[in-house]
């Protein structure tokens, strides 16, 4: 009689358990499918703002901070220059996850990445 209810226990825990595991790796996923996001508007201020220039990097700064709660950051050997029209422009996005209910540490992915200066 003990047996049957220490099974159940058991298996109630474990499905939890399992519930849990599948959740986190959901959330993970959709939180490393939006560097795809982040990287079209780098791009768009790339190319709207002849490169990377702290007039770019500003906008791009307020945009994580209000969208992706400040978890992107760029490195570029370009950083805080205009190019000329036609340029291109290579950079790496640097994001940082972290891994919902269990004891793992943060994933670090970075993403490289290259645009064009369309500005004259």
């Amino acid at each position: 009689m003990m047996e049957g209810s220490i099974t159940a226990i058991f298996k109630m825990y474990l499905f939890l358990l399992c519930i849990l595991a599948i959740l986190s790796v959901a959330i993970f996923f959709i939180q490393v499918n939006q560097i795809n996001e982040y990287k079209q508007i780098v791009n768009y201020q790339i190319e709207r703002n002849g490169g990377l220039t702290p007039e770019a990097i500003s906008k791009l700064k307020d945009y994580d901070q209000k969208h992706f709660s400040g978890r992107f950051s760029i490195e570029s050997p370009m950083l805080n220059q205009k190019v000329k029209y036609g340029d291109e422009v290579d950079y790496t996005v640097h994001s940082t996850f972290e891994i919902l209910y269990f004891e793992i540490p943060n994933v670090k992915i970075p993403i490289k990445g290259s645009a064009l200066s369309l500005t004259r």
